[in-house]
């Protein structure tokens, strides 16, 4: 019924958005236990993980969206709105005071790892999925941002979400591939041209196959994009490929060695095939509007039969 693989309403957000400051803070945390950096940028993000599940609460449950959503928010009273504004007050500004009164406390470590790292290859990942938690959220939160600003309450299209996030996607895409391909501090240059043969050549064939069979077909990789982005999908379906691939290959050669440090590899491998599924559905998606007539079957959907009785 939502007619895609999301509908991006404020419920649905609600619950993706903390989600993603929390895949941002466990990323960032592999280096902090690795090294010692980001000790500060961990407090920061796993801070914003609770109050993101605070302003969602808010969003969702004060009233402020219930003009733009699907759902049927009720307004309960000024009172519950302030409440929730209070709380989110409460906790940002406890939060925020005890990590400013105790910044001397905490450990300062230099970087000491080069550009061809699994540090900044997961520093990189991790801005790419709080840039996309913040889209996001100011997607999320327009109608009330266009109350304040404008005095009139409106929503932003779903395009948005499409546009802002899909540059990301391929970002986090092609580096959930190519950080697990990358060692500790330092990586051999020669090494990883080697390591990254194989999944570049896979992505790039199964890009070309899809290219191939989906123009054949009439169907441009399932995105309807305008205003010249038709070249990122392309690129997305690479980065997912190149993603699985290199997860694979490498998640491989960990389950010979040590099973229980593979965990890294089959989280990417499931993000990689939910990136494919995402252009899929794009395709095999289908959908018709009926008016039902009591009594009267009515055919749809090649081959359905619905009855309103």
């Amino acid at each position: 019924g939502w007619g895609g693989y999301w509908g991006w309403d404020p419920v649905e957000n609600s619950s993706l958005v903390p989600w993603l400051f929390s895949v941002a803070t466990i990323h960032t945390i592999l280096t902090q236990r690795k090294s010692g950096a980001f000790v500060k940028t961990n407090l920061v993000l796993a801070m914003l993980c609770f109050l993101s599940v605070l302003y969602s609460s808010f969003l969702t449950r004060s009233g402020v969206l219930g003009d733009t959503s699907v759902h049927s928010f009720v307004d309960p009273g000024m009172a519950v709105y302030w409440f929730l504004i209070g709380v989110i007050i409460l906790f940002a500004s406890t939060g925020g005071y005890m990590l400013f009164a105790r910044r001397k406390e905490m450990p300062r470590t230099p970087p000491q790892h080069s550009i061809y790292s699994r540090e900044f290859a997961l520093f990189l990942g991790a801005s790419a999925v709080v840039a996309s938690a913040l889209f996001i959220t100011v997607g999320t939160s327009a109608p009330l941002i266009t109350n304040i600003m404008e005095g009139k309450t409106s929503a932003v299209d779903i395009a948005y979400y499409v546009k802002t996030n899909l540059p990301i996607g391929v970002a986090i895409g092609f580096l959930a591939g190519f950080g697990q391909l990358l060692w500790w501090t330092r990586t051999d240059m020669k090494g990883l041209l080697k390591m990254l043969f194989v999944p570049a050549t896979i992505a790039l064939v199964g890009t070309l196959a899809l290219a191939f069979f989906s123009q054949r077909d009439g169907f441009a990789f399932g995105f309807e994009m305008k205003e010249g982005m038709d070249w990122l999908v392309p690129l997305f379906v690479f980065g997912a490929l190149f993603s699985l691939a290199a997860n694979l290959q490498v998640g491989w050669r960990i389950v010979k060695g040590n099973p229980k440090f593979a965990g890294g590899s089959i989280a990417h491998v499931g993000i990689a095939i939910m990136f494919l599924g995402f252009v899929g559905s794009a395709k095999y998606d289908n959908k018709e509007t009926l008016s039902l007539a009591q009594g009267e079957p009515m055919h749809c959907l090649d081959g359905y039969k619905l009855t309103y009785r």
